[in-house]
């Protein structure tokens, strides 16, 4: 599974109609930035935060998040603002796609979708760092940004383009293991193919390289070595092979199709 920006008022439930929307496509558009943080909070509602120091003075963050709106998130960025005794601040962000889901071993049982339907509630986890050995003595955590079942997006745009831009890769992954497992399927020689291919994918990810160098390719043939790793152990069951090709080619085409995001501008 995985886990990858307005504000929303922690514990304070809102009852504000959406205002209307136009659709633009992600980054194409500023935004009515008041707002969209309205909109937001009237979709998302913070319920509480707990803080739990840690022996080095950190803080571990737990908070509940209820969608308060009438369409599911897939979705969403937690901006944590922590506060020190010295007065001085530090944010950190947290995200989450719940759209997207990593295969496993077992994944003709795994769906690629998770969502947070009307009224359902998630737990998020953040962390906020100590400063100078002292655990900060608050936390005000604003929901940043949303993006909905539909596709609509509110938020910081350039966080909007990540999760667009994360999608697309993970498509590409699936799309690279099922072609994987088409040629050990096609080979006479299955465990054969799988360990030839198990070697050049060990040396292709050998070095993890710096982000900007090949560090996509990188993330695909990581990916690609995972799925064979698990694969190898049953890639003798021809029907349970052809399976698992079907899911990741669902997988992808599900990525693929919902990787294009169009941003609320309210007006």
């Amino acid at each position: 599974m995985m886990k990858n920006f307005l504000r929303c008022i922690a514990g304070v439930g809102l009852a504000v109609a959406l205002p209307a929307l136009a659709q633009v496509p992600v980054g194409g558009a500023s935004t009515n930035h008041e707002a969209v943080a309205r909109a937001i909070a009237a979709a998302m509602l913070v319920k509480g935060v707990t803080l739990a120091q840690q022996p080095d003075g950190s803080a571990g963050i737990t908070i509940q998040l209820q969608n308060t709106g009438a369409k599911a998130i897939y979705a969403f960025t937690i901006s944590y603002v922590g506060t020190y005794p010295d007065g001085t601040h530090s944010t950190q962000n947290s995200s989450a796609d719940l759209l997207m889901v990593y295969a496993s071993a077992d994944a003709p049982h795994l769906q690629p979708v998770s969502l947070l339907r009307p009224g359902e509630t998630y737990t998020d986890h953040g962390y906020m760092p100590a400063k100078d050995g002292v655990t900060p003595s608050g936390v005000t955590p604003e929901v940043t940004m949303l993006v909905f079942e539909d596709g609509m997006a509110l938020g910081e745009p350039g966080a909007l383009q990540f999760v667009s831009k994360f999608r697309r890769s993970m498509a590409d992954k699936y799309a690279a293991a099922a072609v994987d497992l088409r040629v050990i399927a096609g080979s006479s020689d299955r465990a054969g193919a799988a360990e030839e291919l198990l070697r050049t994918l060990r040396d292709a990810t050998a070095t993890r390289p710096p982000r900007g160098q090949n560090y996509d390719s990188y993330n695909i043939n990581s990916y690609r070595l995972q799925r064979l790793q698990q694969v190898r152990t049953w890639v003798a069951d021809q029907d349970r092979l052809e399976l698992e090709i079907k899911e990741q080619e669902r997988f992808e085409a599900f990525a693929r199709s919902h990787s294009d995001l169009t941003m609320g501008v309210i007006q």
